[in-house]
């Protein structure tokens, strides 16, 4: 072959070379690239899901976990979970008439204070109270700042009812009181009742109502009579702390100690058993 075309055809060769060249670099610079970037917006996504879906799981679990408790009991025995946002989260009936009262009325995801307006203006427990029947509101939870607020406000909305008694307590009584099958407010009722007459069990104590338990209480603790005992001279919403109590109502306990008559409806058992308590 002659020089002159061995010279074309060799530009020919230079020029496919730099093709390929040009093909390569084009690839690294743009394809690539690109490939790196959506690599990198998909992780990126990816993390953004998961954090999003981490913090709709923790907020779930805070909104849906109960961390204070309400015990009503009167004759009908339910009770209240509330939540960190102190809402409604979770109704829980002990006996068939508190489940025919939750059942009646729409109190989860409620605020605390309007579902107890809403079982206080019950026909049912509203008939209960003019029965002179003694309504039993305990507080317990996991956090001892929250209980006292609760309290506070719970004893706030009841303050107008003078057979209403207002009680804390701890969420290891929680805990007992549903291993026996029935609220913590009338387990500790139960409580006093057994310290009474230990051959009572909690299977008979399910059965009766607050104003029962009271009655037998009374009974067993020597009370005068029942019209003595269950009269509210003060019309004072009672409590374990006793800061409704007046100054000259401070009785000796057995051993030396002393406690506020806070309940002037309950006996004398009742109280030796708040006594014990803050001791």
């Amino acid at each position: 072959m002659n020089k002159p075309w061995k010279n074309t055809f060799g530009q020919i060769h230079a020029e496919q070379e730099l093709k390929e060249h040009t093909k390569e670099y084009l690839y690294e610079k743009v394809y690539r690239a690109h490939t790196r970037r959506a690599s990198h917006f998909r992780r990126l996504a990816a993390a953004s899901a998961l954090c999003l879906f981490l913090f709709a799981a923790g907020a779930g679990y805070l909104f849906f976990t109960p961390v204070t408790y309400i015990s009503v009991d009167i004759n009908p025995s339910l009770e209240l979970g509330l939540n960190c946002f102190e809402r409604i989260i979770s109704v829980e009936s002990y006996n068939e008439d508190g489940k025919k009262l939750a059942d009646s009325l729409e109190l989860k995801y409620l605020d605390y204070q309007d579902a107890l307006t809403l079982i206080l203006e019950d026909d049912t427990i509203e008939a209960l109270l003019d029965g002179d029947n003694i309504l039993s509101l305990t507080v317990a939870g996991e956090s001892e700042s929250q209980n006292q607020e609760v309290l506070q406000d719970v004893e706030g909305s009841v303050s107008g009812y003078s057979n209403v008694h207002c009680h804390s307590g701890n969420i290891e009584e929680v805990h007992e009181a549903h291993s026996c099958g029935m609220s913590f407010g009338k387990y500790q009722a139960f409580q006093i009742l057994q310290e009474l007459d230990p051959s009572v069990t909690s299977g008979q104590v399910q059965e009766l109502s607050m104003h029962e338990i009271w009655q037998r209480i009374r009974q067993l603790s020597g009370a005068s009579t029942e019209s003595d005992t269950e009269a509210e001279p003060d019309n004072t919403t009672s409590t374990e702390s006793g800061t409704e109590a007046e100054p000259d109502n401070t009785t000796s306990t057995e051993n030396g100690g002393s406690y506020q008559n806070s309940s002037p409806g309950h006996s004398e058992a009742e109280q030796h058993h708040h006594g014990q308590e803050h001791e």
